[in-house]
């Protein structure tokens, strides 16, 4: 059961801090989880049968863990945005205009 209970709240406060645009530190995050990934698998190997409490539990942490899944795919859809849209704006101030239908401002500021 600590161990759920550790992993459902590394897993709720990953998810509140990415909600809260709170500067995160992915690679701690991933370095807890992937311990508790393996602390995971040594303990259910000990574990015979599940109780209810203990069920109930793995739901609790089941919800939290795609809750969190949803909001990390939907930063890095984010973060992949504004990426293309930087690269987007850095081509378009590269360019002259010489390849393009339209000048680029860049071009009619040297001309004008």
């Amino acid at each position: 059961m600590r161990w759920i209970e550790r992993m459902d709240a590394l897993a709720r406060a990953e998810t509140k801090a990415l909600l809260a645009g709170d500067k995160v530190e992915f690679e701690n995050f991933n370095s807890k989880k992937n311990h508790a990934l393996l602390e995971f698998m040594v303990v259910s190997r000990s574990v015979a049968s599940l109780s209810p409490q203990l069920l109930s539990a793995l739901q609790r942490l089941n919800e939290s863990l795609a809750q969190n899944g949803e909001v990390l795919k939907q930063h890095l859809q984010a973060a992949s945005e504004i990426s293309r849209l930087i690269i987007d704006t850095i081509r378009a101030e590269e360019s002259d205009g010489t390849y393009c239908r339209h000048v680029s401002l860049r071009a009619t500021q040297r001309l004008g």
